[in-house]
């Protein structure tokens, strides 16, 4: 019987057959990531001190934020050790006290802990590629060393937000006869979230520039305290929102409807 005969057939752990890929087409947001790899963690063996999951992110922020959602739910119920790798000389540092068993870096930080010999694949039992479609050439080369040292066997499990584009083409590459997985499905529509990093004095010009670059129908911006709530209020003023029925308005708690919302502080 031939290798994908095999993989077929074999019969399924936890989920997840030995071998099975899956392609998730899930937004891209730390918490679905973390939904769907918890569960895989059933197929790995605490008792073993070897790295048997990583999670390929596409920069450090979602490894991080990852490891964030993740971290908590694992350890409260088995002694796996979690690392999410953000900076390559700091993990190797951290490595070399203990391996992890869940890994969580981009394809650089991990190809770079395994020219150090930090960290050996060879018994990965799952490997997760989080939003890798539009890697730059270094990702893309650095990923290719990473899956390279995979073991052929391990489950391969792709996260999208779109199942077209470059999914397609890494899919083929690393995750070969993907099943697609049924999402979770919610009634409510994606919501764009941006955040902008001013100092205290500097928040109603912000302020400012954000209504301009969004220009939204509509928007409500939140104050919490009577202080900054009257530093809304001058600024949108002079910017032609003057009454209680404006387009853009300022409170505590936004009501339904504004196209925009502004959190203040």
């Amino acid at each position: 019987m031939d290798d994908d005969r095999a993989h077929d057939v074999e019969r399924p752990v936890n989920g997840v057959s030995r071998g099975q890929n899956q392609l998730h087409v899930v937004p891209e947001d730390w918490q679905a990531a973390a939904s769907v790899v918890l569960p895989l963690m059933e197929r790995l063996d605490d008792a073993s001190h070897t790295t048997q999951m990583v999670v390929v992110t596409s920069d450090v922020d979602a490894a991080a934020g990852i490891g964030s959602k993740l971290g908590p739910r694992v350890t409260a119920s088995r002694p796996l050790r979690l690392v999410a790798a953000t900076h390559g000389r700091r993990a190797l540092r951290v490595l070399r006290r203990a391996p992890a068993h869940v890994l969580i870096a981009t394809p650089e930080v991990l190809a770079e802990l395994m020219q150090s010999a930090a960290v050996k694949l060879d018994h990965v039992k799952v490997a997760v590629l989080a939003w890798l479609d539009e890697l730059d050439v270094n990702g893309t080369q650095s990923l290719e060393a990473v899956m390279t040292e995979v073991p052929k066997d391990a489950a391969r499990i792709v996260l999208a937000s779109a199942s077209e584009g470059g999914v397609e083409q890494l899919v083929e590459r690393y995750a070969r006869r993907a099943r697609r997985m049924q999402g979770a499905t919610s009634e409510s529509e994606p919501v764009s979230i941006s955040y902008l990093a001013v100092g205290d004095t500097a928040r109603p010009m912000a302020l400012r520039r954000v209504l301009d670059a969004l220009d939204p129908e509509s928007a409500f911006v939140v104050a919490s305290t009577a202080e900054s709530r009257r530093e809304v209020e001058e600024q949108l003023r002079s910017l032609g929102y003057a009454s209680e029925g404006s387009d853009v308005r300022v409170g505590g708690s936004p009501g339904v409807g504004a196209h925009a919302v502004v959190l203040y502080q």
